[in-house]
């Protein structure tokens, strides 16, 4: 049963790319999907289907719908960080893919399953307040969150020095932090 919702989902990306024209931008350039973003969707897609695949005996089948509707949303959330074309946007995203994570850290019921997801979403919640920092910064400086329009800005700013270029980069490292740690890299793999 699994498979085939992931099955369904391989057609319809199928039907989506077969039909496919070459580089779109959907929502008031929110959205930006090309050839690169298709493949890693179709990556993304199948390791998807070998986590189900993988996870057929997980909780002996009694939550099996909430697991599967929960990967889903959270697999909605990495498509949607694939094709985001603006920093809110990917923030959004982000939150999108982590929340059914939270739930299915908590979903076994036992004592230290509730306590690790709610560490977890509380972590989380505050480093996800470091990427909303980051994102207001550059859009007070920029005027903008879209990721053409800040290559486009700051290549016309050209080689700068002082207080603005510490700025920038404080904006970005809080960015790059929250990457770190909702990827689980070091020294942020609590």
């Amino acid at each position: 049963m699994a498979s085939f919702y992931i099955l369904a989902a391989a057609v319809a990306m199928w039907v989506v790319y077969t039909s496919y024209v070459g580089d779109i931008v959907f929502i008031n350039h929110l959205i930006f999907i090309n050839n690169f973003n298709w493949f890693i969707k179709i990556i993304l897609l199948l390791l998807s289907f070998f986590v189900v695949i993988s996870s057929s005996n997980y909780d002996e089948g009694k939550n099996k719908l909430e697991f599967l509707c929960l990967m889903l949303l959270s697999l909605l959330g990495m498509f949607l960080i694939v094709s985001s074309n603006d920093l809110f946007f990917l923030y959004l995203s982000i939150e999108l893919m982590s929340l059914p994570v939270y739930v299915l850290l908590g979903s076994k019921k036992s004592i230290i399953s509730i306590e690790s997801s709610v560490k977890y979403f509380i972590m989380g919640s505050i480093i996800s307040v470091f990427m909303l920092l980051g994102i207001s910064l550059i859009y007070g400086y920029f005027g903008t969150t879209n990721y053409f329009e800040l290559r486009d800005l700051l290549l016309a700013q050209g080689s700068f020095w002082g207080l603005e270029t510490y700025y920038i980069l404080f904006s970005f490292l809080l960015i790059i932090i929250t990457f770190f740690f909702k990827l689980g890299l070091a020294p942020f793999h609590f």
